[in-house]
């Protein structure tokens, strides 16, 4: 459905379109990504105030031919599970429901070294960088789509660690720490 052809990997963003979303500077790191490749797609789920912005800047940077955007979704699953790269480079955040799906779903990360964001992904994991570092990200980027045993490799990580933060592990140290304050 998405006309994604086999031989493109994708690099999936999922998230509100609002300002500290950042969603400009990935869409000039994507253009800049296009410079050099033409092997990969970049998915844009959400809306927000700055979704139709954001779709003029696309065309404006000359990549509508490489960003799907695709709004809001009830298959966010089917999407991460078709996607080589979660990219995400917010400017700050708590702890990312978005990065917490990624890594349940394999991928590894691309995303800004913010608190939140850092709490989840470490090297083992993705590439942290810096949110405005447009060179840095495509760096990354670049090392991800060249690397399928990388990528592997970090997903792989991610789907591990992200189990610490399932519901029922959560309870229990929830649970853990109430009974050694003697709060229960």
């Amino acid at each position: 459905d998405l006309n994604i052809k086999e031989n493109e990997k994708v690099i999936l963003s999922v998230s509100e379109f609002i300002p500290r979303k950042n969603y400009q500077t990935m869409l000039k790191a994507i253009a800049e990504l296009s410079k050099t490749r033409d092997d990969f797609k970049y998915v844009l789920c959400g809306t927000g105030e700055l979704l139709e912005d954001m779709e003029v800047l696309a065309r404006e940077l000359k990549i509508e031919d490489r960003t799907l955007f695709l709004g809001y979704r009830k298959d966010i699953d089917k999407i991460m599970s078709l996607s080589d790269i979660f990219y995400h480079q917010s400017y700050h955040e708590g702890l990312t429901m978005g990065i917490m799906e990624a890594m349940h779903f394999s991928l590894p990360a691309v995303v800004s070294d913010v608190r939140g964001n850092s709490d989840l992904i470490d090297e083992n994991g993705g590439i942290l960088t810096s949110p405005n570092d447009i060179e840095g990200q495509v760096k990354a980027l670049n090392k991800l789509l060249d690397d399928e045993t990388l990528r592997e490799k970090q997903g792989a990580y991610n789907k591990e660690k992200i189990k610490d933060y399932y519901l029922e592990n959560v309870r229990g140290e929830l649970k853990k720490i109430y009974q050694e304050n003697s709060l229960i």
